[in-house]
């Protein structure tokens, strides 16, 4: 019987029939799979508990060095930095990385769903932050060059005891070398810019003061005294013009063309501030009226002329210097360390900031004063796209510092290096929460230090001795420029 009832069935299974048959099974698990691997692919996990679809997010870990443990709570994941880690269900999770050699790293943060978090650029720090010696002379400061290679090591307090400092080696001759006429003359200034390798040396001679231009990279250095007639308050540079200086004298401006030995005095007048990019000039008139104008001064364009908004930036006195950033945003500088942008709330400091630097990658600025260090991102939110409308968002990074007096981005401007008093920290900005804050090293009272993007280490003078210390902390001297298998060749239990 059972014989009869197989023929039977076997007799009915037609090759349309097998056919109709798999097109009917492969659409069912088309009907049934295809919305679970979309959903899967949007962020979605079925949970069995409540019997529900959720949606999960992700983090992205990156490291330097790379090939540190990943741990997500007490979880140790199989693949090691660079890495994502998917499918994770909102709520807090704590992050923890290890890598032999180098010191551990952790962060808690909250995931929401559909959502990313980037930590793609976590800096692991040396167990061991040994320093190098580079030179056991002493000297009395580094004079960072903002936007230069190098650094001046002052050695003494007269021109002649001037060495640049490219971060591989000392020059062997003195900067008074090239102009020795002032070899016993005062180093009494500096003037540097973001984005701009010149700098120009104020020195006093006996009772004259005189004034170079320094461009390290091209090892050059000329006189420029003959054409600054009148002694200025203050130097400004364009930081993508290397031909030209500006002077401040009272309220006018004079154009000094260095190269040329072209002087034009007087060349803008009536001014309560002053910046210059891309050879344009931007002018803040004594009615509070901020122009722009080509380097010949011709097409003037009025930026501001409302006045109550022109009051709520700048104060009634003193000189601002102008610092145009990214197009449609400006900084601007008090002499009295009035800090305010064209974006809201305006004034972001009425007194006390000591610097700035901007991150042109981000577009954020760095701020700090004698004992706080914040940042300001700058947002384009203006409906009417009016400059001066736009909105910002300030971050406090540090606070309760006691003499913080050098603060500047490193690391694709994820990390903030800064001296508070005699102490260099390293900041790194999270994406969620304050700030990891890490002790690098102790450096000489009021001598400030150099990093150097190219070599990844900190020049400083030692505290004791004062010679001239480099610290490696993105650079090929770090453990991580040990091979692989000796970086990874062991777990370090954390």
């Amino acid at each position: 019987m059972q014989k009869n009832m197989l023929e039977k069935i076997a007799g009915r299974l037609t090759l349309p029939g097998i056919r109709r048959a798999f097109f009917y099974f492969f659409l069912f698990l088309y009907l049934v799979l295809c919305p679970i691997v979309l959903f899967y692919a949007f962020g979605f996990i079925i949970r069995p508990q409540e019997q529900k679809l959720v949606q999960t997010g992700l983090v992205s870990v990156n490291t330097y060095p790379s090939g540190a443990y990943i741990y997500l709570g007490p979880s140790r994941y199989v693949q090691r930095s660079p890495a994502v880690l998917s499918e994770l269900l909102p709520g807090r999770y704590n992050l923890r990385v290890f890598l032999n050699q180098y010191r551990p790293w952790s962060n808690s943060f909250y995931v929401s769903a559909g959502k990313a978090v980037l930590f793609d650029n976590i800096l692991l720090l040396p167990k061991a932050l040994a320093s190098r010696t580079i030179s056991r002379q002493s000297f009395i400061n580094i004079i960072p060059l903002e936007s230069a290679s190098s650094c001046i090591l002052a050695g003494g307090h007269t021109f002649k005891d001037n060495y640049l400092f490219d971060g591989t080696e000392i020059s062997t001759d003195p900067l008074a070398s090239r102009i020795f006429l002032y070899a016993d003359a005062r180093l009494q200034d500096v003037t540097t810019i973001q984005d701009n390798p010149l700098a120009v040396l104020t020195l006093a001679l006996q009772k004259e003061i005189k004034y170079l231009l320094l461009q390290p990279d091209r090892d050059s250095l000329i006189d420029i005294s003959a054409i600054v007639i009148r002694p200025p308050e203050k130097f400004f540079l364009d930081p993508d013009d290397m031909s030209t200086v500006y002077s401040l004298h009272k309220d006018q401006i004079d154009m000094i063309k260095p190269q040329t030995g072209a002087l034009y005095p007087g060349y803008v007048e009536h001014v309560r501030g002053f910046g210059a990019k891309g050879k344009k000039l931007y002018v803040l008139s004594q009615e509070g009226v901020l122009l722009r104008m080509n380097q010949d001064r011709t097409g003037p364009e009025i930026l501001l002329s409302d006045a109550s908004v022109s009051a709520s930036i700048f104060d009634p006195k003193g000189i601002y210097e102008i610092y145009p950033l990214l197009p449609g945003t400006f900084v601007f500088l008090g002499d009295e360390g009035q800090l305010a942008t064209n974006h809201l709330p305006h004034k972001i400091r009425d007194r006390g900031c000591r610097g700035i630097a901007f991150d042109n990658e981000q577009n954020r600025l760095l701020f700090w004063t004698k004992n706080e260090i914040g940042t300001v991102e700058f947002l384009r939110n203006a409906p009417d796209n009016d400059p001066f409308s736009n909105g910002s968002v300030i971050q406090r990074i540090f606070e309760g510092g006691r003499n913080i007096q050098q603060c500047l981005w490193i690391y694709e401007g994820s990390h903030i290096l800064f001296r508070d008093a005699n102490k260099v920290f390293l900041a790194e900005l999270m994406p969620q929460g304050p700030p990891h804050i890490e002790f690098l090293v102790q450096v000489k009272n009021n001598a400030d230090i150099f990093f150097s993007k190219e070599t990844g280490a900190i020049y400083y003078l030692d505290a004791k001795m004062e010679g001239l210390q480099a610290l490696d902390i993105l650079s090929e001297k770090t453990p991580a420029a040990l091979s692989a298998a000796e970086n990874l060749g062991s777990e370090e239990k954390p």
